[in-house]
């Protein structure tokens, strides 16, 4: 039988891994976006692990007008120099 420890380990890694998938299905989104999108979760749940995630260098925090969401290779976030548009600038359109 998994100790309460064991089973809080397993369980944010869950959290991690839904919140890494929803991150490579979209490309990127706002924090308000991934915490809407991720219903099963609470907001201290998905900030935790996006948290972690930032800290491992599995994902990046960039912060503009808002707080957008980078999915980048540990290489990438290491240089600090996401290949990628803002979501605004990917549509095409201007906010």
């Amino acid at each position: 039988m998994a100790s309460e420890r064991e089973h809080i380990t397993e369980c944010r890694s869950e959290i991690a891994q839904v919140v890494l998938q929803e991150l490579e299905q979209r490309g990127h989104c706002t924090m308000e976006e991934l915490i809407h999108n991720l219903p099963d979760y609470s907001w201290n749940q998905v900030f935790t692990a996006v948290d972690r995630l930032s800290r491992d260098g599995t994902l990046m925090v960039q912060y503009s007008s808002r707080v957008d969401l980078y999915l980048l290779s540990a290489a990438q976030a290491k240089t600090g120099s996401p290949q990628l548009a803002a979501p605004h600038e990917q549509a095409g359109s201007s906010l």
